[in-house]
């Protein structure tokens, strides 16, 4: 092995803003506490900042989430009652 295969890789910055943007849709698209975890975890890798080997199931996982569409939050939950 070379030392080249054996170092982590820095994430870029875009790589970075990417996970935190994924983690911050995370919680406006999936259930509260799927949205919880996976947002968790997303931001976990931005802040640890480096990749390991194969980054495929991070990628999909942002790619999922950037394709999902908002979940309809329950009124009590916006502050707004039905009828005013």
């Amino acid at each position: 092995m070379t030392a080249e295969t054996d170092s982590p890789v820095p994430l870029s910055y875009h790589e970075k803003m990417e996970l935190k943007a994924a983690a911050f849709r995370a919680t406006r698209v999936l259930p509260p506490n799927l949205a919880r975890l996976i947002s968790e975890e997303l931001n976990a890798w931005e802040n640890f900042g480096y990749r390991f080997g194969g980054t495929g199931g991070l990628k999909g996982c942002i790619r999922e989430i950037n394709q999902l569409s908002p979940r309809q939050l329950p009124a009590e939950s916006t502050g707004i009652r039905p009828g005013s």
